[in-house]
C-alpha cells in the first residue's frame, strides 16, 4: 500500500466516523424533539394558552422535520 492510498483509507475512516457522530447527535435532537412534540400538542390543543402553544408547536413540528431530513439526507446508511 502506498502512502496516498494508506491516507485516503485513513481519510474515510475518518469521514465515517464523524458521519456516524453527526448521525448520533441529529438522532439524540429527534429524541427531544419528539418529547417537546408531545409536551407543546398538550399546550396547543388542550389548554387555555392555545396561541402561545400553537405557535411553539409549529416551530418544535418544522425544527423536528428538519432534523429528519437531515438524518435521511446526510446519514443514509
Amino acid at each position: 500500500m502506498t502512502d496516498a492510498e494508506f491516507f485516503l483509507k485513513a481519510r474515510r475512516e475518518s469521514r465515517k466516523k464523524q458521519v456516524a457522530e453527526i448521525k448520533a447527535h441529529l438522532e439524540e435532537a429527534d429524541k427531544h424533539l419528539q418529547r417537546a412534540l408531545a409536551i407543546t400538542s398538550n399546550l396547543a390543543f388542550g389548554s387555555t394558552a392555545m396561541v402561545c402553544g400553537l405557535s411553539l408547536y409549529k416551530k418544535v413540528v418544522a425544527a423536528h422535520l428538519k432534523v429528519r431530513d437531515l438524518i435521511n439526507e446526510k446519514c443514509p446508511f
